[in-house]
Order: structure tokens, then sequence, then C-alpha cells
């Protein structure tokens, strides 16, 4: 039975953690234990009345009867980081999503109880995953077990901390010079990302495909087409993941878990698509791309493999240049998620690891010259240049204690933290972030969009925001990351936000730009 919660403490995020492809659901929980057990029940153990709740302040859990979205971070027996997810809890059970799951969610809230449980199955073994609550910590926060139940196996059990999503305290929906002015839906989808490449937006719903907008007119965003998983199962059957796009002449490049990097033409996604060359054996799961202008280079960061492919003349006929593999166990969240380049060198947010640098002068080649450890992981990054010929880093990882670190990388040899960086709340992650004029936009999940004041690296001000993210929205629980996704800059000077729920968002920054305008249905 799980018992003795252990003393509250940050947990080590950066530890022998997997960074996982979808923040969300069971894939974070641990692997199913390797001890086979003799038989029996073995989804008993998951059961309400087998969690020993002795000790633990079990009235103050009324606080959160009603019930709502959750995010949580899970810890294994032994301190380790079990991962984070999200949940929203009916207290009927009726409209609760639970680790992913829809079907057959218990729910049992109020009366000095605080219990949720759900079936599931994975590769074809039958199993149950279920939390019991000890304590309200606070307001908005509490603490208790969760534990694992799989057919044939035994039971993984550890703890975990969960906070009830709601609007920040003393925020209201925006501050400071933000105006909404156009607000696109996705219908039937989740948008994960964004992209924008002169005067159209690609919006990503990463399991769904890919929303081309037109934005000329950037108050009343356009639909375009669109290029969807379900319509190219000749190119990767019914199920796969399209994380991030970027656009090179006439070329649409799309990440690919199934076949790595698909190439679509721009003048009709429609079209057979190319599928990209790769020497590395296993090149799926790409996570992000990064696109060079400098070197007509396009750079792609696969997850799975732990490496980095590197390819030239992406404008046109894209040739595989050479690849970076890291040698480390991408397992165990040591891999290339993201990246930026300068020069002849490439920045990449490499999870466990922290921020490494590649000397990609010779891409055929690329060469590891310098770390920054990070104290949770790396997750994306921007660069940002300064007079003096400066160059900062802004990076952030994407679990529970998250925030954005500020790096001084102008010398890849010599990097270093700068200032105490940036952060909203240990609960909510940050997603992306686009840096212009000594300014930073992030996306920061459900707090929103931030736009930080960042002239002087070493002590970012907050000078305006916009919480996108609503609690009274339909549909979430599914991820730990909602809300606020990506973030990209127009070179008209609006700001553009994909939000899971709301689409893509438009704001206009500036003086006497406070405030929202009504957004149009899809279009």
């Amino acid at each position: 039975m799980a018992s003795g919660l252990p003393p509250r403490a940050k947990p080590r995020y950066g530890e022998g953690m997997r960074l996982p492809i979808a923040l969300v659901a069971l894939a974070l929980l641990p692997a199913c234990s390797s001890d086979k057990n003799s038989g029996g029940d073995d989804l008993a153990a998951c059961e309400q009345s087998e969690f020993d709740l002795k000790g633990c302040n079990v009235a103050s859990l009324d606080a959160f009867a009603s019930g709502g979205p959750f995010n949580l971070q899970l810890t294994n027996t032994d301190g380790t980081p079990a991962g984070v997810a999200g949940m929203a809890l009916d207290p009927t059970g009726a409209h609760s999503t639970f680790f992913g799951q829809q079907q057959d969610v218990q729910v049992k809230l109020g009366g000095g109880t605080f219990f949720a449980s759900a079936p599931f199955n994975i590769n074809g073994t039958d199993g149950q995953v279920s939390i019991a609550g000890c304590e309200a910590t606070s307001g908005r926060q509490l603490r208790g077990f969760f534990r694992r139940c799989n057919v044939g196996f035994n039971s993984v059990e550890g703890t975990f901390v969960a906070e009830q999503l709601v609007r920040r305290d003393g925020e209201a929906e925006s501050s400071g010079n933000l105006q909404l002015v156009a607000e696109r839906p996705l219908s039937g989808a989740l948008a994960t990302s964004l992209y924008v490449s002169g005067n159209t937006a690609y919006v990503i719903a990463e399991n769904t495909g890919i929303f081309r907008y037109d934005i000329t007119d950037p108050t009343n965003p356009t639909s375009l087409d669109s290029v969807t998983i379900a319509a190219r199962k000749d190119l990767v059957g019914t199920t796969d993941r399209w994380a991030s796009v970027a656009v090179v002449g006439d070329n649409l490049f799309v990440t690919s878990d199934v076949r790595g990097l698909l190439v679509f033409n721009l003048k009709n996604l429609a079209s057979a698509a190319l599928v990209l060359p790769a020497s590395i054996a296993d090149a799926r799961a790409l996570n992000n791309l990064h696109y060079d202008a400098a070197k007509d280079h396009l750079y792609g960061f696969s997850q799975e493999s732990g490496g980095v492919l590197a390819y030239g003349t992406p404008g046109a006929t894209p040739t595989l240049l050479g690849n970076y593999l890291s040698g480390a166990s991408p397992s165990t969240g040591d891999a290339p998620l993201d990246g930026a380049a300068r020069g002849d060198f490439l920045y990449l947010s490499h999870g466990t690891a922290g921020l490494v640098v590649l000397n990609v002068s010779k891409p055929e080649a690329p060469v590891r010259v310098g770390v920054l450890p990070a104290a949770n992981n790396s997750r994306t990054l921007v660069l940002g240049d300064y007079p003096s010929n400066k160059v900062y880093a802004f990076e952030t990882g994407a679990f529970w204690g998250s925030k954005v670190r500020v790096l001084d990388v102008t010398n890849p040899l010599n990097m270093s933290a700068v200032g105490p960086g940036y952060a909203t709340r240990d609960a909510v992650p940050v997603s992306r972030m686009a840096f212009a004029n000594n300014s930073l936009y992030v996306a920061y999940a459900q707090d929103g969009l931030r736009v930080l004041d960042v002239s002087n690296p070493a002590s970012p001000v907050q000078k305006a925001y916009f919480n996108t993210w609503r609690a009274s929205d339909p549909g979430h629980g599914l991820r730990f990351t909602e809300g606020a996704t990506g973030v990209a800059l127009g070179s008209n000077g609006y700001v553009y936000v994909a939000d899971t729920t709301r689409g893509l968002m438009v704001f206009r920054e500036g003086a006497g730009a406070a405030g929202s305008a009504q957004g149009g249905a899809a279009r």
C-alpha cells in the first residue's frame, strides 16, 4: 500500500527522465515493473481502498470537490521524476479526462476524498492508473499518491503534486499594449504550434495536420487550405505526428514520426510529397526544424535517434549534407529537441544534457564544442543579437518548475547563465518563444502570451500579457501543455499565437492597443 508521503521537495527534473513526444498520459508514467507477479487480480492494487491515507489531512481535500483542469507532477518512490500530465475532473465522472483517457474514468471528489482512476491498454497489455489525494498544500495545490497497475506485473507507484488551473491571482484578461484583433479556431483539432512566412501563417495540429491562412490583412486571416494526416495516409498511414514545419522557397517541410521528413510543394499541398533520405539508422520522431538562411541549411532534430540532420539547398532539391549523433541515450531524455544557428555554430536544446553547441562549419562532420548543463532540462530556445556582437540564448525546459533561462553564449567555449531568468509558476511550462527588438515573446501555455523587455538580458521585465487560456473552454486535460503553444512574429508588426483551443490568434502591439477585439469563426 502507498504510504509515507515524502517531505515536500523540488524534484530533480533533468536526471534520468525521458522527454516525451507528447506531454501527456500514460507514456509519462514509469514502465511497468520488470517483476512479474505470481498471479491474482493484478489491477486490484489500483482500487481506491488499496491506498493507505493514514496520517493524511483528507478533510482539506474538499477544497477541490468542484474538480476542474489540473496539471500534475509525478515522482517515483525512489525520488526520481516520473513525468508530468494534465487532467480535467468532472465530479460526476461523465466528462472527465484522466491521463489521456476519456472512457470509463472513475472520479470521486468531496467528503474527504480526491480519487481518480482509468483503464488503459498499451501494446495489448491491460492496466489501470489511479491517484489518491492526501492533503491540500495551498488553495490551489494538493499532493498524494499515484499507482500504475499492469496485468501480469507488479504495480509501480509514487507520489504526485497537482495544481488546479485558474488564472493567476490578480490578473485580468490582458495588461499592457496587446490587442487581440483576430481569432480563428480550428474545427475538431488542437493547435500545437505555429509558423509564419511572409503573408502566410501555418497552424500546426500535430495529430491532425497543417492549416494554412492568408494573413495579408492580419485583422482578417483567411483560410487557404490544409494538408492532413488522414488525407495523406498513402504516405504515413492512419496515425502520425507532424510536430514542426519550415518553409524554404516553394517547399513546405513537415516532420513526421513515421517517415522522418516530408516535403510538400506550396503551390499544391495535395500533390505527391517527397520523403527525404537519412543516413541515421532511425531518423523518425523529428521534434523540430530550423532553417539557417545565411548558409541555406535546414536542420532537423531527432528525439528518437538522438541526432541532428543537416540538409543543403532546401529551397530547390534538398540534399543530405551530414548528421551528428550525440552518442548519449535518448531514452533518458538526452537528445536534441530544438536548435538555432549563428555563424558556424548550432545551439541545441539537448534535453537533460542542457545547452549543447556544435561547430557546423563543415556540416558533413559537425563537432561538439560546448555544453552548459540545465538544472531542469532544455526543451526549446531562441537567440538574441545584442550590441558588441553579444549573443544571448533564451532557453527553457518543458516540465514542472521550468523557467526561461538567459544564457550568454557569445563564446561557445565559455557560456554562462545571466541573471534570474523569468517564470510565472511551477505548474505551467513554456511552449515556444520569439525574439525581436530587445523583446521576448513567450507562449506560456496556460498562462498565455507574455511579452518581456529583455533590453537588459540579466533582468527580464514583463511589459504585457494576454491570458489566452480559459478554464471554461471545453476539452481540457488531454495535455500538460495547453493554451498558448506557439508564437511567431510577422513582418507586418503583428504577433501570432497558436492556442490549443482557440486556434490562430492575432495581436496588435503598441501604444493604445490594450484590450481585445471580437474574434471571428474559422474561414
